[in-house]
Protein backbone atom coordinates (compact mmCIF):
# COMPACT_ATOMS: atom_id res chain seq x y z
CA UNK A 1 0.00 0.00 0.00
CA UNK A 2 1.74 3.30 -0.65
CA UNK A 3 2.17 6.15 1.62
CA UNK A 4 -1.21 8.60 0.83
CA UNK A 5 -3.04 5.64 0.49
CA UNK A 6 -1.85 4.06 4.35
CA UNK A 7 -2.19 7.76 5.75
CA UNK A 8 -5.77 8.11 4.66
CA UNK A 9 -6.85 5.04 6.16
CA UNK A 10 -5.60 5.38 9.45
CA UNK A 11 -6.75 8.93 9.46
CA UNK A 12 -10.63 7.89 8.67
CA UNK A 13 -9.79 4.99 11.50
CA UNK A 14 -8.42 7.58 13.73
CA UNK A 15 -11.63 10.06 13.22
CA UNK A 16 -14.23 6.65 14.16
CA UNK A 17 -12.11 6.10 17.75
CA UNK A 18 -15.11 7.42 19.18
CA UNK A 19 -17.68 5.17 18.23
CA UNK A 20 -15.46 2.27 17.78
CA UNK A 21 -14.35 2.29 21.80
CA UNK A 22 -18.37 1.96 23.02
CA UNK A 23 -18.83 -0.90 20.06
CA UNK A 24 -21.46 1.23 18.11
CA UNK A 25 -21.41 1.44 14.35
CA UNK A 26 -24.19 4.22 14.09
CA UNK A 27 -23.66 7.07 11.18
CA UNK A 28 -23.99 10.99 11.44
CA UNK A 29 -27.18 11.37 13.07
CA UNK A 30 -29.08 8.32 12.24
CA UNK A 31 -30.88 8.98 15.52
CA UNK A 32 -33.03 5.24 15.36
CA UNK A 33 -29.76 3.88 14.18
CA UNK A 34 -28.08 5.28 16.90
CA UNK A 35 -30.34 4.39 19.35
CA UNK A 36 -30.43 0.92 18.43
CA UNK A 37 -27.09 1.14 18.46
CA UNK A 38 -27.07 1.74 22.47
CA UNK A 39 -29.93 -0.57 23.36
CA UNK A 40 -27.67 -3.74 21.68
CA UNK A 41 -24.90 -2.32 23.73
CA UNK A 42 -27.11 -2.07 26.73
CA UNK A 43 -28.11 -5.99 26.52
CA UNK A 44 -24.72 -6.90 25.70
CA UNK A 45 -23.59 -5.85 29.14
CA UNK A 46 -26.35 -6.81 30.68
CA UNK A 47 -25.82 -10.46 29.40
CA UNK A 48 -21.94 -10.55 30.11
CA UNK A 49 -22.37 -8.99 33.64
CA UNK A 50 -24.98 -11.16 35.04
CA UNK A 51 -22.98 -14.24 35.30
CA UNK A 52 -20.95 -12.87 37.96
CA UNK A 53 -22.40 -9.97 39.81
CA UNK A 54 -26.01 -9.33 41.16
CA UNK A 55 -29.01 -7.99 39.45
CA UNK A 56 -28.53 -4.49 41.06
CA UNK A 57 -24.75 -4.11 40.52
CA UNK A 58 -25.93 -5.30 36.97
CA UNK A 59 -28.83 -2.40 36.65
CA UNK A 60 -26.23 0.19 37.68
CA UNK A 61 -23.08 -0.79 35.60
CA UNK A 62 -24.93 -1.21 32.11
CA UNK A 63 -26.72 1.92 32.82
CA UNK A 64 -23.33 3.68 33.74
CA UNK A 65 -21.65 1.98 30.39
CA UNK A 66 -24.78 3.11 28.41
CA UNK A 67 -24.77 7.10 29.47
CA UNK A 68 -20.94 6.68 28.76
CA UNK A 69 -21.61 5.79 25.29
CA UNK A 70 -24.01 8.05 24.66
CA UNK A 71 -21.55 10.96 25.79
CA UNK A 72 -18.86 9.62 23.64
CA UNK A 73 -20.96 9.75 20.14
CA UNK A 74 -23.27 12.52 21.07
CA UNK A 75 -20.02 15.07 22.11
CA UNK A 76 -17.62 14.25 19.24
CA UNK A 77 -17.67 17.24 17.25
CA UNK A 78 -17.67 16.61 13.70
CA UNK A 79 -15.71 18.70 10.51
CA UNK A 80 -17.26 20.12 7.77
CA UNK A 81 -15.62 21.46 4.84
CA UNK A 82 -17.51 23.94 2.57
CA UNK A 83 -15.80 24.21 -1.22
CA UNK A 84 -17.49 26.50 -3.15
CA UNK A 85 -16.74 29.33 -6.29
CA UNK A 86 -16.71 28.61 -9.78
CA UNK A 87 -19.39 30.48 -11.90
CA UNK A 88 -21.14 33.47 -10.05
CA UNK A 89 -24.63 32.78 -11.94
CA UNK A 90 -25.78 29.83 -9.23
CA UNK A 91 -24.50 31.97 -6.41
CA UNK A 92 -22.19 29.93 -4.26
CA UNK A 93 -21.41 31.74 -1.67
CA UNK A 94 -25.29 32.98 -0.79
CA UNK A 95 -26.73 29.46 -0.88
CA UNK A 96 -23.80 27.54 0.99
CA UNK A 97 -24.19 30.07 3.61
CA UNK A 98 -27.89 29.50 3.75
CA UNK A 99 -26.43 26.27 4.68
CA UNK A 100 -23.36 26.83 7.34
CA UNK A 101 -26.08 27.40 10.44
CA UNK A 102 -27.57 24.34 10.14
CA UNK A 103 -24.20 22.28 10.26
CA UNK A 104 -23.05 24.27 13.05
CA UNK A 105 -26.40 23.43 14.98
CA UNK A 106 -25.97 19.93 14.40
CA UNK A 107 -22.49 19.95 15.97
CA UNK A 108 -20.10 20.55 12.76
CA UNK A 109 -16.90 22.66 13.03
CA UNK A 110 -17.08 24.21 9.65
CA UNK A 111 -14.67 25.96 7.57
CA UNK A 112 -15.41 27.62 4.24
CA UNK A 113 -12.88 27.47 1.25
CA UNK A 114 -13.77 29.52 -2.39
CA UNK A 115 -10.20 27.79 -3.70
CA UNK A 116 -9.35 24.13 -4.72
CA UNK A 117 -6.34 23.88 -3.51
CA UNK A 118 -7.92 22.82 -0.35
CA UNK A 119 -8.09 19.59 -2.30
CA UNK A 120 -4.52 18.96 -2.58
CA UNK A 121 -4.40 18.64 1.56
CA UNK A 122 -5.27 14.92 1.89
CA UNK A 123 -4.52 15.10 5.07
CA UNK A 124 -7.35 17.15 5.47
CA UNK A 125 -9.44 15.61 3.71
CA UNK A 126 -9.19 12.29 4.84
CA UNK A 127 -9.90 14.14 8.32
CA UNK A 128 -13.08 15.77 7.71
CA UNK A 129 -16.38 14.05 7.82
CA UNK A 130 -18.32 15.68 5.36
CA UNK A 131 -17.58 18.26 2.18
CA UNK A 132 -19.84 20.16 0.71
CA UNK A 133 -19.39 21.50 -3.09
CA UNK A 134 -20.58 24.09 -4.59
CA UNK A 135 -18.47 24.95 -7.77
CA UNK A 136 -19.67 25.33 -11.34
CA UNK A 137 -17.54 25.18 -14.34
CA UNK A 138 -14.20 24.87 -12.85
CA UNK A 139 -11.15 23.17 -13.62
CA UNK A 140 -9.57 20.67 -11.33
CA UNK A 141 -6.14 19.23 -11.54
CA UNK A 142 -5.46 15.24 -11.48
CA UNK A 143 -4.00 14.96 -8.07
CA UNK A 144 -7.12 17.34 -6.58
CA UNK A 145 -9.40 14.59 -8.28
CA UNK A 146 -7.38 11.60 -6.97
CA UNK A 147 -6.98 13.10 -3.23
CA UNK A 148 -11.10 13.74 -3.53
CA UNK A 149 -12.16 10.49 -4.93
CA UNK A 150 -9.87 8.52 -2.20
CA UNK A 151 -10.98 11.02 0.77
CA UNK A 152 -14.48 9.76 -0.20
CA UNK A 153 -13.58 6.19 -0.66
CA UNK A 154 -12.02 6.06 3.10
CA UNK A 155 -15.21 7.41 4.55
CA UNK A 156 -15.37 11.61 4.35
CA UNK A 157 -19.36 12.46 3.10
CA UNK A 158 -19.71 14.03 -0.39
CA UNK A 159 -22.84 16.13 -0.83
CA UNK A 160 -24.15 19.33 -3.14
CA UNK A 161 -26.84 20.64 -4.93
CA UNK A 162 -27.27 21.68 -8.99
CA UNK A 163 -24.55 22.34 -10.84
CA UNK A 164 -22.23 23.07 -7.72
CA UNK A 165 -22.18 19.33 -8.12
CA UNK A 166 -22.72 18.03 -11.21
CA UNK A 167 -21.50 20.56 -13.76
CA UNK A 168 -18.18 21.18 -11.90
CA UNK A 169 -15.81 19.67 -13.37
CA UNK A 170 -14.63 17.92 -16.82
CA UNK A 171 -13.27 14.78 -14.94
CA UNK A 172 -14.14 11.53 -16.04
CA UNK A 173 -13.10 10.11 -11.83
CA UNK A 174 -15.00 12.94 -10.55
CA UNK A 175 -18.25 11.80 -12.76
CA UNK A 176 -17.44 8.30 -11.64
CA UNK A 177 -17.58 9.65 -7.56
CA UNK A 178 -20.56 11.54 -7.94
CA UNK A 179 -22.30 9.01 -10.28
CA UNK A 180 -23.85 11.89 -12.73
CA UNK A 181 -23.20 14.75 -15.30
CA UNK A 182 -25.13 17.73 -15.94
CA UNK A 183 -25.81 17.64 -20.14
CA UNK A 184 -28.41 20.79 -20.43
CA UNK A 185 -31.80 22.51 -19.54
CA UNK A 186 -34.59 23.83 -21.32
CA UNK A 187 -33.68 27.75 -22.04
CA UNK A 188 -36.07 28.91 -19.05
CA UNK A 189 -37.27 28.12 -15.86
CA UNK A 190 -39.97 25.77 -15.43
CA UNK A 191 -42.92 24.73 -13.50
CA UNK A 192 -42.40 21.15 -12.93
CA UNK A 193 -42.94 18.28 -10.41
CA UNK A 194 -40.53 16.21 -8.42
CA UNK A 195 -41.50 12.50 -7.95
CA UNK A 196 -40.47 10.68 -4.78
CA UNK A 197 -40.08 6.98 -5.59
CA UNK A 198 -42.44 5.00 -3.36
CA UNK A 199 -39.84 2.22 -3.00
CA UNK A 200 -37.61 4.74 -1.61
CA UNK A 201 -40.17 6.21 0.92
CA UNK A 202 -38.31 5.03 3.94
CA UNK A 203 -35.01 6.54 2.81
CA UNK A 204 -33.92 9.10 5.36
CA UNK A 205 -33.37 11.45 3.44
CA UNK A 206 -37.10 11.58 1.75
CA UNK A 207 -38.59 9.95 4.80
CA UNK A 208 -42.07 11.62 5.22
CA UNK A 209 -41.95 13.62 2.36
CA UNK A 210 -44.11 14.02 -0.64
CA UNK A 211 -43.78 14.92 -4.24
CA UNK A 212 -43.55 18.79 -4.88
CA UNK A 213 -43.77 21.32 -7.63
CA UNK A 214 -40.48 23.69 -8.03
CA UNK A 215 -40.36 26.62 -10.60
CA UNK A 216 -36.51 26.47 -11.49
CA UNK A 217 -34.30 25.02 -13.73
CA UNK A 218 -34.79 21.15 -14.96
CA UNK A 219 -31.45 18.83 -15.66
CA UNK A 220 -30.85 16.77 -18.01
CA UNK A 221 -28.62 14.29 -16.46
CA UNK A 222 -25.91 11.27 -17.73
CA UNK A 223 -26.12 8.96 -14.26
CA UNK A 224 -24.37 6.05 -13.47
CA UNK A 225 -26.78 3.01 -12.99
CA UNK A 226 -25.57 2.66 -9.79
CA UNK A 227 -26.95 5.30 -7.94
CA UNK A 228 -29.87 5.24 -5.53
CA UNK A 229 -32.60 7.36 -7.32
CA UNK A 230 -34.56 8.79 -4.37
CA UNK A 231 -36.66 11.40 -6.79
CA UNK A 232 -37.18 11.73 -10.34
CA UNK A 233 -38.62 14.69 -12.93
CA UNK A 234 -40.29 14.06 -15.93
CA UNK A 235 -39.11 16.00 -19.28
CA UNK A 236 -42.30 15.95 -21.55
CA UNK A 237 -41.92 14.89 -25.28
CA UNK A 238 -40.91 17.50 -27.80
CA UNK A 239 -39.65 18.07 -31.35
CA UNK A 240 -36.25 15.57 -30.31
CA UNK A 241 -38.14 13.32 -28.53
CA UNK A 242 -41.65 11.61 -29.74
CA UNK A 243 -42.06 10.44 -25.41
CA UNK A 244 -41.98 11.09 -21.89
CA UNK A 245 -38.46 11.28 -19.85
CA UNK A 246 -38.04 10.17 -16.53
CA UNK A 247 -34.93 11.96 -15.20
CA UNK A 248 -32.84 11.38 -11.71
CA UNK A 249 -33.81 14.37 -9.77
CA UNK A 250 -32.40 13.32 -6.25
CA UNK A 251 -29.89 10.63 -5.52
CA UNK A 252 -27.33 8.90 -3.23
CA UNK A 253 -24.72 6.46 -3.62
CA UNK A 254 -21.94 4.58 -1.96
CA UNK A 255 -18.06 4.89 -2.67
CA UNK A 256 -16.15 2.64 -0.64
CA UNK A 257 -16.44 3.84 2.86
CA UNK A 258 -18.20 6.71 1.75
CA UNK A 259 -21.61 8.68 0.66
CA UNK A 260 -22.60 11.10 -1.78
CA UNK A 261 -25.70 12.55 -1.85
CA UNK A 262 -26.77 14.55 -5.30
CA UNK A 263 -29.49 17.01 -5.70
CA UNK A 264 -30.21 18.81 -9.28
CA UNK A 265 -32.36 20.82 -7.70
CA UNK A 266 -30.99 24.33 -6.26
CA UNK A 267 -30.23 26.91 -9.24
CA UNK A 268 -31.02 30.00 -6.94
CA UNK A 269 -31.58 30.32 -3.73
CA UNK A 270 -35.59 30.71 -3.63
CA UNK A 271 -35.69 27.57 -4.38
CA UNK A 272 -34.83 26.41 -1.26
CA UNK A 273 -37.85 28.06 0.43
CA UNK A 274 -40.09 24.94 -1.19
CA UNK A 275 -39.76 23.08 2.45
CA UNK A 276 -39.48 19.74 0.55
CA UNK A 277 -36.49 21.14 -1.17
CA UNK A 278 -34.87 22.38 2.01
CA UNK A 279 -35.84 19.28 3.89
CA UNK A 280 -34.39 17.00 1.82
CA UNK A 281 -30.64 19.10 1.11
CA UNK A 282 -30.33 19.54 4.85
CA UNK A 283 -30.98 15.41 5.61
CA UNK A 284 -28.87 14.67 2.49
CA UNK A 285 -26.23 16.11 3.95
CA UNK A 286 -26.18 14.46 7.46
CA UNK A 287 -26.77 11.56 5.70
CA UNK A 288 -23.45 11.83 3.50
CA UNK A 289 -21.52 12.69 6.81
CA UNK A 290 -19.09 10.26 8.12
Amino acid sequence: MDTTAARLKRLSRDRSRSRDVVGCECRGSRIPQFLQCIDKLRRRFVGSLGKRFSPNAVRHHARYRWERAITLTTHTTRRALVVRGGWDGHQPVAISDGFVPFLKDRGFAVETFEDLVVYEDAERLAATDLIVQCWTSGTITHQQSVNLAAAVRAGTGLAGWHGGIVDSFLDHDYHLLTGGRFVMHPPEFLDYTVHLLPEQAEHPVIAGLQDFDVHTEQYWMLTDPHIEVLATCTFPPDEQRDRPSVMPAVWTRSWGAGRVFVSTIGHKPDDFDVPEVRTLTERGLLWASR
